[in-house]
């Protein structure tokens, strides 16, 4: 009995680590999907009415694209594209506590050798929490020198949903900041230069048609055409789990065989 006593309690610590482990989060690795601009609640609504802009995150970069569709050119073809970086709640606390007219003084502070340091590539969300929240640097960097720099913190509602609030000099930031959902529907426009970013992510289908798979080998009534560009979720042997951005998201497994 007490052999199996020792057994339970040890599953017991190992199910409350592991549940700890799956609270936490890169947030790097969060952000690395696609994401869409909630803009029902941002003022003036009349700025919006034939706006919707799409967020990319990858490797430090932030790749922002444009999208009017009443437009006879929707897109454009450019992104804004700009470093990001986490920093630590006590070089936050210690930049927000001066009040400031613009944003140099961030500039300076991290053009100083010694404060590059506080830069960081990465940081862990803990979703165990009620309030989780990461403290965002958006910098334009020119020859190794930030030429431009705003302070932000995404402020996350759950693993799918953000809050981008700015502090300092942020321009056309609103009070009750941006809301960020992830991404459902994609113009091929948009996702054609997102997959230009990251060509090991986005794949094309190469097949007249790809059957989508709700597990691998367990067909469903859906499936893909040639051209269609795809975000790969997970590989697992020979399939791929999938996200298709078209009129409604689908998710599903495809064949390795099927794409590019």
């Amino acid at each position: 009995m007490r052999n199996k006593g020792l057994i339970f309690l040890g599953l017991f610590f190992l199910c409350q680590i592991t549940g700890i482990a799956q609270n936490n989060i890169s947030c790097q690795r969060l952000l690395e999907r696609t994401w869409m601009l909630d803009t029902e609640n941002i003022y003036p609504p009349y700025k919006y009415e034939n706006y919707m802009q799409y967020i990319l995150f990858h490797k430090n970069s932030r790749f922002q694209y444009d999208f009017h569709p009443k437009d006879s050119k929707p897109f454009s073809g450019n992104a804004h594209i700009f470093k990001y970086y986490f920093v630590e709640d006590s070089v936050f606390n210690l930049l927000i506590a001066n009040e400031y007219k613009d944003d140099s003084m961030i500039i300076d502070f991290f053009n100083d050798s010694k404060n590059k340091k506080y830069l960081h590539d990465d940081c862990i969300l803990d979703f165990s929490k009620e309030i989780i929240i990461a403290n965002v640097i958006h910098a334009t960097i020119e020859n190794e020198s930030i030429t431009d720099a705003h302070l932000y913190q995404y402020q996350f509602y759950d693993k799918d949903t953000f809050s981008q609030y700015g502090f300092g000099w942020t321009p056309g930031q609103p009070q009750i900041g941006y809301l960020y959902r992830l991404a459902t529907n994609v113009p091929r426009e948009v996702m054609i230069e997102i997959q230009n970013v990251n060509k090991i992510k986005f794949k094309t289908l190469t097949q007249k048609q790809g059957v989508i798979f709700s597990v691998p080998n367990k067909k469903t009534n859906m499936y893909l055409l040639k051209g269609d560009i795809v975000e790969v979720l997970e590989e697992k042997n020979q399939w791929l789990k999938i996200r298709y951005y078209g009129s409604k998201t689908i998710e599903g497994w495809i064949k390795k065989t099927d794409v590019e």
